[in-house]
């Protein structure tokens, strides 16, 4: 299924510091890789880095503006092929960047002023996606993530460096992660009733859309065209588009609510 996961990093602090900003704790446990839920690590470029593996635990929404120190900070999911990344500094974000392949390959929003090695960076997987004949890979996915993470010196998919070590962690209440994850569910489960509800309504509007062509073809090979026959098929075409077009306006206006938010955050 691949990585879903999100990081957040913070430079000029001490692992203790770090942890107590996220309301976290230590446990003296370590690994080379960040395997269990929630990992931290003080990275070869200074920054320390909490990573949060989102097919175990949930990540709380933190308030970075309250840090007091320069914060990055990456979600990635490679199930969606989504992903977003943006930076703080005194209190304020400095940029941000998202991408999500539902609005097209090439897809990157990008707000405020990226770290320089961006514009080539940039340029090279654009180059790569022009390349591909079929966008049978999003290359595009890379920019969000390798931008932050050439921030930081992390990237979530690369192989253990020497000396480098993940501190596992937890939360100071344990009940916070229960909250997080019920959350969460519940959300999801909402989204698979209300898609349950409109996949049916389609469905069934289809049926009786097909069953009035049916007799609409019916009544014009035999010559006796009713009302009834046209009236069900207009009705039929009507409620299906209406119905079609609410799905794409929902989710129009649900990109719109995610974007917005982003920016504002």
């Amino acid at each position: 299924m691949g990585f879903r996961q999100r990081w957040i990093a913070m430079r000029d602090i001490d692992a203790d510091e770090a942890v107590k900003q996220l309301a976290l704790r230590r446990t003296g446990e370590f690994e080379e890789s960040p395997e269990s839920p929630i990992t931290g690590a003080k990275l070869a470029s200074g920054w320390y880095i909490v990573v949060f593996d989102q097919k175990q635990s949930a990540c709380p929404d933190y308030d970075l503006a309250r840090t007091g120190v320069d914060v990055v900070t990456c979600e990635l999911c490679e199930t969606t092929m989504t992903c977003q990344s943006e930076a703080w500094a005194d209190g304020s974000r400095t940029w941000a960047m998202s991408h999500d392949p539902d609005h097209g390959i090439t897809d990157l929003r990008v707000d405020g002023t990226p770290p320089p090695h961006f514009a080539a960076l940039r340029d090279e997987l654009a180059a790569k996606q022009a390349a591909e004949p079929k966008d049978e890979v999003d290359y595009f996915f890379d920019l969000p993530t390798r931008t932050a993470g050439q921030f930081v010196g992390y990237q979530h998919d690369r192989d253990p460096l020497p000396g480098e070590r993940f501190e596992v962690l937890e939360f100071v209440d344990p009940t916070r992660m229960v909250a997080v994850r019920r959350k969460r569910m519940a959300a999801m489960v909402m989204i698979a009733v209300i898609g349950g509800i409109i996949f049916f309504i389609i469905v069934s509007l289809g049926v009786q859309l097909a069953r009035a062509t049916k007799l609409l073809v019916h009544d014009l090979q035999n010559g006796t065209v009713s009302g009834r026959s046209t009236g069900t098929l207009v009705l039929a075409v009507v409620i299906l588009a209406g119905t079609l077009i609410g799905v794409v306006r929902s989710r129009v206006q649900a990109a719109r609510r995610k974007r917005d938010s982003t920016r504002n955050r």
